[in-house]
């Protein structure tokens, strides 16, 4: 059964906040200890750095 969550984003333009809302609804999907880990890695500054200074590497390899 489908349930709701409100979540509050502040500061973001217009064209942020949909890309924002498409993405977090994407990851709504995944198994709930893919969400768990990458809830994870988002708390650490120095997880999000190396994932994005590798994120062209990453998407290449994955996409």
């Amino acid at each position: 059964m489908a349930q709701k969550i409100t979540l509050e984003i502040n500061n973001s333009n217009p064209i942020e906040l949909k890309a924002k809302e498409k993405s977090l609804q994407q990851i709504a999907t995944l198994p709930t200890d893919v969400i768990v880990f990458l809830g994870e890695l988002a708390g650490s500054k120095k997880a999000v750095d190396k994932l994005m200074s590798n994120q062209k590497l990453i998407k290449s390899m994955l996409l």
